[in-house]
């Protein structure tokens, strides 16, 4: 599937100037009761998909002169909680890959910027229902990361920002 996406890129484009990559599973629980089935496919999704395809578009990232890499980690990333263990994981090794392509890409003209939300409305945490949580009361919005991405990318070429924590003010 990445590589027929990569082709595709290549064939009706040319070049690329913004990579996103934002995807996410998150199987929660004590690590003794983790499945093996469940650890592989965070990593495999959460991780691994990420490398694979940032890597097969360099070549069209390097090509549009500046460009810009969106990683879109977690604040799980950053801070550990209890039954977290594989997510916390992969977004840990997200931020680790986002700081070591930023080093390696922005001789290239390419910024990389690992986004770092806490809790966003999204189908991640669509079992959580309104006004029936703490949770639904405090989370972000999507518009929220949105706009502060946007900001970030509108800095001038001189000067970059390669991690973005956003969490909710009064959690």
């Amino acid at each position: 599937m990445i590589e027929q996406f990569v082709q595709q890129v290549k064939q009706n484009f040319g070049r690329l100037d913004i990579l996103v990559n934002n995807t996410s599973v998150g199987y929660f629980g004590t690590l003794a009761e983790h499945k093996v089935e469940q650890w592989d496919a965070m990593f495999n999704l959460n991780f691994r998909a990420v490398f694979l395809l940032t890597q097969q578009l360099l070549p069209l990232l390097r090509k549009a002169g500046e460009a810009f890499v969106l990683n879109i980690a977690s604040l799980a990333g950053k801070n550990a909680f209890a039954g977290g263990a594989g997510y916390a994981a992969t977004k840990h090794a997200l931020l680790g890959f986002s700081r070591c392509l930023m080093l390696e890409e922005r001789k290239n003209g390419i910024n990389v910027l690992a986004v770092c939300p806490g809790s966003v409305r999204t189908e991640f945490f669509s079992n959580v229902p309104d006004g029936q949580s703490a949770l639904a009361k405090i989370i972000l919005e999507p518009e929220d990361v949105a706009r502060m991405v946007v900001e970030a990318l509108k800095l001038p070429a001189w000067a970059m920002v390669s991690e973005l924590d956003i969490r909710p003010a009064n959690p």
